[in-house]
Parts: structure tokens; C-alpha cells; sequence
């Protein structure tokens, strides 16, 4: 393993190269992992595009499962999964982990649209204070 702070000269070229990381970067990776670590412990297992999917419903909240596909450049079927997973029932029929959840669109019955769920909101909410640095 490097260590971070660790400098040393390149071979012959008098360069020197760093790798020492400034305090807020460091401070912004500790709380990416702590962000993350919250996620597995949820879902040990949970594919990172899940994660990606989820985040672009937070961000975007209400649009329909094509729409977060096109956006987020995933698969229907794979956006779909990660719906199924991550809402009240899993596909498997396992519970699911309730973060989000469908409701039909009022200007079209067949179409329905992505939410958080109250869970889901405060989960992202938390997530967001994390990156902050408030704690």
C-alpha cells in the first residue's frame, strides 16, 4: 500500500512527485466512504449503477423509468431492476429496501412515476449533509 504522504523522485528526470493529499481532500474522500459504507450496509451486494440510478432520482424526482434510462444512460431493464430492488419488494419477493416507490402519473394512467419514499428522502438528505462536512 502507497502511502499518501509519501513523495519521491522520478528516475533520472529531477521530478519530483507527490502524493501528498490537502486536507479537504481528504476530508471530501473520508466522507465518500462513510457515504458509501451507509449503502453496504443496506446491501453488501448493492451494484454501483443502483446507487447512480437512485441519486438521479433524488436529483430529479417524478419522471418516468424511460426517462431516468435515457438520462442516466443505463438500460431499461437495468433501471427497472434497481426500481424493483430498492422499493417496497424486491423481484426476487424478498423485502425490498423501501427508498423508493412508484406512483401512477396524473396526466397519464398507464405511465407511472418515481419517487422517494420518506426513507429514501431522508436517507439522501443525511447523504448530502455527509459530503458537506455536516455531520
Amino acid at each position: 500500500m502507497l502511502n499518501v504522504d509519501e513523495s519521491f523522485e522520478d528516475q533520472g528526470k529531477g521530478i519530483i512527485v507527490s502524493n501528498i493529499m490537502a486536507d479537504d481532500e481528504r476530508k471530501a474522500l473520508k466522507g465518500l466512504s462513510d457515504v458509501l459504507d451507509e449503502f453496504i450496509k443496506l446491501r453488501p451486494n448493492m451494484p454501483m449503477h443502483q446507487l447512480v440510478v437512485m441519486i438521479g432520482v433524488a436529483l430529479d424526482e417524478g419522471k418516468s423509468l424511460k426517462h431516468y434510462s435515457t438520462t442516466l444512460g443505463y438500460p431499461t431493464s437495468s433501471v427497472s431492476r434497481t426500481f424493483l430492488d430498492n422499493g417496497p419488494k424486491m423481484r426476487t419477493g424478498e423485502e425490498g429496501l423501501g427508498l423508493l416507490e412508484a406512483r401512477q402519473s396524473a396526466h397519464s394512467l398507464r405511465e407511472y412515476e418515481t419517487h422517494l419514499t420518506v426513507k429514501g428522502r431522508k436517507m439522501f438528505k443525511d447523504t448530502a449533509k455527509k459530503l458537506l462536512g455536516k455531520r
